[in-house]
């Protein structure tokens, strides 16, 4: 029998091969697994058509008798060269992953078994390995870790049953809403984790819906790990197999809970606008209770010597006037309460709030502020706008207890059709717009839906009652403006306030002549799209609706998303025919940053433009030189129309952002 390099070849050559050996070394040969053997030097002595495919030859002749430092580069091959020492030293090898490099450079992955091979005698005189290529599972096994890894960055909870209808995924969203980890609700059942064992009517109806219908949404009631009680708006899908059996169960919950207590707080403001119209209805006759009240203290005061009886007096007295002030912050609250309506400067309000700032305010609280010399004057009482922005200033000066910035800065706006569809009961026109900007604490997103109800407070008992922001409401309410808040905890809050201006020569009477002369009007002045898509991106319905129009209006199509997670779908499957993203920041179930990253994944080259309402003092990146689209909110048809036209005829990506302080 022949030898290579002195040892005996593991099956002698074909036509010295009995039938069963034939039979042997043609399975090897037709396996798609890499089947070899060694000498007890590391010398291949068999290598079947697939492992020859690894080591890049093309006939078994050209490896027998070669050692892997021929086939791999050197750290590999002395990887594989100790491995194969330890199996031959009696430690096999079962079933364990390994990869080295293919032709193209990248790695490959096998499914490794070494077993030691024995000679006649029972000397081990080799090994024989096995090895399954594993590559593509690896691949899979990274692309699902990716995806995992963006679901993870979704604020709705996600999770999936299995075909027994026990938990097998469960994302850090469904961790943050329940507090389980997913080791702790992976094998579950549902009913046992999250509603304490009850099929309550709401999880049978779903269960019942499921199976009809393959798809439910609605709310469920269920508990956290802590015992609390949360509330989901829920929405789950069948996934099933080839043959149309169940495979598993998808669910997305998100947690509607403070939505639901702002509901409640809804109808609980409505009552409070009704005890309003009541107060207003006997204003009156409590006036008339309280006045001979404090006529009566101040005639006591006189006929009353001793301290005691003093010390009473001056009680009542405080409380009977905290009384009035109180009937009529509730009036100002739930009526506007009319007063007088004269030309008012802003100017001289901000000049007068910034001589009380600096007698009053402690040092460690620094002041500035910008107020051009041309603004527009407002149609007012000075009295009550006075009383808001010393509201606000307040406030903020509570923000700071360790002192900080506080700012106020003025100027002139022109709002257009657009800001008013995204806040009803704002007419377009000439504005003033006052922003009171600190860096302060900021507000918990939680709190800043209920910042202007009225008797809400976040201050200790006997620091506020909670209606100087519910009061500022009702006052700028009546004057036709509006206010808003937008903060961010540890960076501060900002508070902008809409004034109707009055200006001399109105904007809106200029633009309805140039309509007039100029069929076009606006329209004709602004960038035109060319029938690009467009992805719009916010959690607002209304904003959503205004901004198809108006982009359709000026020759954009659009797709509309609701949050990051809807968006990212989206352009996962239509990336070639989107041109650009508009996005809000601050969304439900994956907000802008997260939803950037993801399209960034998808498409390096993603154009964006990003908006929000946090710009004032709070490190907004703006347009500018070298600086990145980003629209700030409210924006008008011109502010969101020529940066998309400028972001479209650059060549280089563009991608808007908030950057961190």
């Amino acid at each position: 029998m022949k030898t290579i390099n002195g040892h005996a070849p593991l099956v002698a050559p074909a036509v010295e091969m009995s039938h069963e050996r034939l039979l042997l070394r043609t399975l090897i040969d037709n396996l798609p697994d890499c089947i070899y053997a060694k000498d007890i030097a590391g010398r291949k002595i068999l290598s079947n058509p697939a492992d020859l495919k690894n080591l890049r030859c093309t006939t078994e002749a050209e490896a027998l008798g070669k050692t892997d430092f021929d086939h791999f580069p050197r750290e590999i091959a002395e990887k594989f060269h100790a491995d194969d020492q330890r199996v031959i030293e009696g430690q096999p090898v079962i079933n364990r992953e390994e990869f080295f490099l293919n032709e193209a450079g990248e790695k490959s992955w096998l499914l490794t078994s070494k077993l030691p091979l024995h000679g006649p005698t029972g000397k081990v005189v080799g090994l024989v390995g096995i090895g399954r290529d594993i590559t593509e599972r690896k691949r899979a096994e990274e692309k699902i870790r990716e995806q995992a890894a963006l679901l993870d960055d979704a604020t709705d909870g996600i999770w999936v049953l299995d075909s027994n209808m026990r938990i097998s995924y469960w994302n850090k969203g469904a961790e943050r809403i329940y507090g389980w980890s997913a080791a702790e609700a992976t094998g579950k059942k549902p009913e046992d984790l999250l509603f304490r064992g009850t099929l309550t009517p709401q999880l049978q109806e779903c269960i019942k819906a499921v199976n009809e219908r393959g798809k439910w949404a609605g709310e469920l009631e269920g508990y956290t790990k802590d015992g609390r009680t949360v509330i989901i708006q829920a929405r789950s899908n069948i996934i099933r197999d080839e043959q149309g059996h169940l495979k598993s169960l998808m669910m997305i919950n998100t947690d509607v809970t403070e939505k639901k207590k702002i509901e409640t707080q809804f109808l609980r403001s409505q009552r409070m606008e009704s005890l309003g119209t009541l107060a207003g209805g006997i204003a009156h006759d409590l006036n008339n209770v309280l006045t001979p009240l404090l006529f009566a203290v101040e005639i006591l005061k006189d006929k009353v010597t001793d301290a005691d009886g003093q010390k009473l007096l001056r009680a009542l007295q405080a409380n009977v006037e905290r009384g009035a002030k109180l009937v009529k912050q509730v009036l100002t609250f739930s009526r506007g309460v009319q007063g007088e309506r004269i030309a008012v400067q802003p100017g001289h309000l901000v000049r007068e709030i910034e001589q009380i700032i600096g007698e009053t305010f402690p040092k460690s609280v620094g002041f500035e502020c910008d107020v051009p010399a041309d603004l527009w004057p407002i149609i007012g009482d000075s009295t009550q706008l006075h009383q808001v922005l010393m509201n606000l200033c307040v406030n903020a000066r509570d923000a700071m207890p360790n002192g900080g910035k506080l700012s106020i800065r003025v100027k002139n706006e022109t709002l257009d059709e657009n800001y008013a569809g995204m806040n009803p009961g704002v007419k377009p026109g000439p504005f003033v717009v006052f922003e009171v900007a600190d860096t302060g604490v900021g507000i918990p997103k939680k709190v800043q839906d209920r910042i202007f109800e009225p008797f809400f407070t976040t201050k200790r008992p006997g620091q506020g009652t909670g209606l100087g922001l519910s009061t500022s409401l009702g006052i700028i309410k009546s004057h036709g403006g509006l206010i808003s808040c937008y903060s961010e905890p540890g960076k501060g809050s900002l508070f902008k306030i809409y004034l109707p201006a009055k200006p001399a020569s109105a904007p809106q009477e200029n633009t309805a002549m140039e309509q007039a002369n100029h069929p076009g009007g606006q329209e004709e002045r602004l960038p035109r799209g060319h029938d690009e898509l467009v992805l719009f991106v916010d959690d607002e319905a209304a904003i959503r609706d205004v901004a198809q129009k108006t982009l359709e209006r000026y020759g954009y199509r659009v797709l509309l998303a609701a949050n990051g997670a809807e968006a990212v779908s989206l352009y996962a499957s239509r990336q070639n025919e989107i041109a650009v993203v508009i996005t809000d920041i601050a969304m439900p179930v994956m907000d802008g940053p997260a939803e950037m990253a993801a399209l960034q994944f998808i498409n390096p080259k993603v154009k964006i433009i990003s908006s929000s309402g946090f710009e004032f003092n709070s490190g907004v990146k703006t347009n500018g030189a070298g600086g990145r689209p980003f629209v700030s909110k409210p924006y008008s048809a011109e502010a969101m129309l020529k940066p998309l036209h400028r972001v479209l005829t650059e060549n280089r990506p563009v991608i808007g952002e908030i950057l961190t302080k």
